[in-house]
């Protein structure tokens, strides 16, 4: 009988999969479930705690909010709560996700219910805790760039002011004109320079999704998740979402 290697047998289970839910969308529905999902993959002999991790990705809440590009965003902040005990292991296993999502080891204080873990850089400050009251563990990410955000409003703005104000002039035109239009370069540089700070909020909001994608495996057992997420002063509304008891 002939065995097929690992790519192989991922193409099968991948096709039989594709095929098995094209039978159960013919019925008119316009998809599946998350129950229908997990019985599909039983079906294909995909282990149930590997599609519920799976699972965790698309339950993770999209973070709906936008760069705000009238004040510049300078801070991301997220409050989830997880109605389960903390336990020394999780501590020291969140501990060893933060290190690696930061590529830091950053300053740790460690006691038996709480964790708090931060780092600073130059222009930007990360401070987390997972704290313990009421067997409820409580994950707090405040992570801040103000100063980042100041030097990319000043810099490019007198940086493009001084050029505009120098080319035009060295074109011949007038000391009025000059100054007239010289603040529209600067406009045009605090433009770029924002540009810049909307790459860092959105490279941060990647690293937040992939850390909380990464928490829920952790925190898989649990009943309930409430999430709420600040940016600046807008704010998210409560999120709840379910998760069934498994063993991993």
């Amino acid at each position: 009988m002939r065995s097929f290697n690992k790519n192989e047998t991922q193409n099968i289970l991948a096709k039989a999969a594709e095929l098995e839910m094209s039978r159960s969308l013919d019925g008119g529905n316009d998809g599946l479930t998350e129950p229908e999902i997990i019985e599909l993959a039983k079906e294909s002999g995909i282990s149930i705690s590997s599609i519920k991790v799976a699972l965790l990705s698309f339950n993770t809440p999209q973070f709906k909010h936008s760069f705000n590009w009238l004040k510049g965003t300078s801070k991301t902040e997220h409050v989830e709560y997880f109605d389960t005990e903390l336990r020394s292991e999780q501590m020291t296993k969140v501990l060893q996700l933060l290190q690696s999502t930061e590529n830091e080891l950053g300053e740790t204080e460690l006691h038996s219910k709480k964790l708090s873990w931060s780092t600073k850089r130059e222009v930007e400050s990360l401070k987390v805790t997972l704290k313990e009251e009421n067997n409820r563990t409580s994950f707090t990410y405040s992570k801040r760039w103000t100063e980042l955000r100041i030097l990319m409003s000043i810099f490019p703005f007198i940086l493009a002011f001084i050029i505009t104000l120098v080319t035009m002039k060295g074109m011949g035109f007038n000391k009025f004109t000059t100054l007239f239009f010289a603040p529209f370069g600067g406009f045009i540089g605090l433009a770029v320079g924002w540009t810049y700070l909307k790459s860092k909020f959105e490279s941060h909001k990647k690293k937040l999704h992939t850390l909380l994608v990464q928490l829920r495996a952790l925190f898989l057992h649990n009943d309930s998740v409430n999430t709420h997420i600040e940016v600046d002063e807008l704010k998210i509304d409560t999120i709840e979402l379910s998760s069934q008891k498994i063993k991993v």
